[in-house]
């Protein structure tokens, strides 16, 4: 198991160095410092939404409780009526 963990945690480094981050900071200083920028603001706007993203998902949660406990009291309403109705 340890071996498959350093193998996955290599495997996201060399990712992370060829993909994400291929500048050296002492060759192209100035994309460099571009890239981590770029990533930093993804950083920001990820930690903005996550957190707006949840919030959305329990306000649909609460919408829709409310709709199901709306339908439940008419559902209810109406059958004590046909109740009330009968001969």
């Amino acid at each position: 198991v340890k071996e498959v963990v350093n193998a996955f945690h290599e495997f996201l480094g060399s990712v992370f160095w060829t993909q994400i981050l291929p500048y050296r900071i002492h060759k192209e200083p100035q994309r460099f410092i571009q890239r981590v920028q770029v990533i930093l603001r993804w950083i920001r706007f990820l930690r903005f939404a996550f957190p707006l993203f949840r919030m959305g998902i329990k306000l649909q949660d609460q919408v829709r409780s409310v709709f199901k406990t709306r339908r439940q009291r008419w559902t209810s309403d109406m059958a004590r009526q046909l109740r009330l109705d009968r001969p």
